[in-house]
């Protein structure tokens, strides 16, 4: 009688197949997305790139109980990020500068052109609140949410969004008419 209760035989094993694949779609259309998300929260292309890697590398382990796995990811890249910024600023010193290169040069997973290479110029100079607001805002993210996966208040988000978009209209405008 227990036998009858027992999923057939290879069950799991079609239902593991089947989420490998939802995931691997999932990681086609979003990987791009994430590393520009994380770009324009101040990080470098080869930074956002790995911080993106490690993000589905993450959801990858808990696949089958996201809920919400967009938001999840950048939730946990934002944090990745943050977590990078932390542990170098604890590095110490070195008496050698290294060498410069261009930040955008290694964005592994995203093109970017000339008008995106100047937005996400001027998104890194504004205040890390408004910069997250925003980047989650071009990515698609309502105020509301945003504020339950930042866990702020939806008026600060809107503050903060107003705050930025203002900011970096300025900034462009500057760039464009010095381009003229």
């Amino acid at each position: 009688m227990d036998d009858e209760l027992d999923p057939p035989v290879g069950l799991s094993t079609v239902s593991q197949a089947v989420s490998v694949v939802d995931f691997s779609e999932f990681y086609d259309r979003e990987m791009a997305s994430l590393v520009y998300f994380v770009m324009a929260l101040g990080a470098d292309g080869e930074t956002a790139a790995d911080v993106a890697q490690s993000a589905f590398v993450k959801a990858f382990g808990v696949w089958d109980s996201l809920r919400h796995p967009k938001a999840w990811l950048r939730r946990v890249a934002q944090n990745d990020l943050s977590d990078r910024w932390r542990a170098r600023q604890r590095e110490t010193l070195s008496d050698q500068l290294p060498e410069r290169t261009d930040p955008l040069s290694t964005a592994l997973a995203v093109e970017l052109r000339a008008e995106e290479r100047e937005v996400v110029a001027a998104l890194r100079m504004l205040p890390v609140k408004q910069r997250q607001a925003l980047a989650w805002c071009v990515d698609g993210f309502s105020p509301a949410e945003i504020a339950e996966a930042l866990g702020v208040r939806p008026a600060a988000v809107r503050q903060n969004l107003f705050k930025a978009k203002r900011a970096l209209k300025a900034a462009l405008e500057s760039t464009w008419r010095q381009a003229r």
